[in-house]
Formats: structure tokens, C-alpha cells, sequence
């Protein structure tokens, strides 16, 4: 989940899911940086844009248009609170 898979196996890994480390440490900055940084546990997940999955210009074609639609709306059911997603 820290990188894309695809260089293990080209064409036949799908897609990965991985953790945008840099929105945390962005974040982290930006607050430091106004003052605003507060110690303790923080939360990035998809709301955050903490994690995703790849879909780029090396798997855009093994991933039909309407599974890409079906996974941004369960997205965007996630983030509204619409659907329970595990915390762990």
C-alpha cells in the first residue's frame, strides 16, 4: 500500500491502493508553518485524500470507464458517510 505495484508486474497488476503520505506531511507543514499544529493522532483517510488507488495513464486502459464510475461514486458514498468502511 506505500506505492503503486505495477513495475512487479506489468499489465497484470490491476491497480494498488496506496497511502498519500505527502497530504500528511503537506498538511503537517502548512499548519506548522500558521501556527496551527497540534500534537496527537490524525486521520487521513479518504475524506483526507489520505489513500487512494491508481488509475493512471498505465492502467486507464485494463480498467473499463464504468468500473471507474462505480468506484468514484463508492468513493464519494464513503466520504458522505453513506457507507461504513472499516476503520482498520
Amino acid at each position: 500500500m506505500d506505492s503503486d505495484q505495477y513495475d512487479e508486474a506489468p499489465g497484470v497488476v490491476l491497480t494498488s491502493m496506496v497511502k498519500h503520505v505527502e497530504v500528511s506531511v503537506f498538511n503537517t507543514i502548512r499548519d506548522a508553518q500558521a501556527g496551527h499544529f497540534q500534537g496527537g493522532v490524525k486521520v487521513f483517510g479518504l475524506a483526507e485524500n489520505g489513500v487512494g488507488w491508481v488509475y493512471d495513464d498505465r492502467n486507464r486502459a485494463l480498467i473499463p470507464d464504468a468500473v471507474k464510475a462505480r468506484v468514484d461514486s463508492l468513493r464519494a458514498e464513503i466520504v458522505a458517510g453513506r457507507i461504513a468502511a472499516p476503520a482498520q
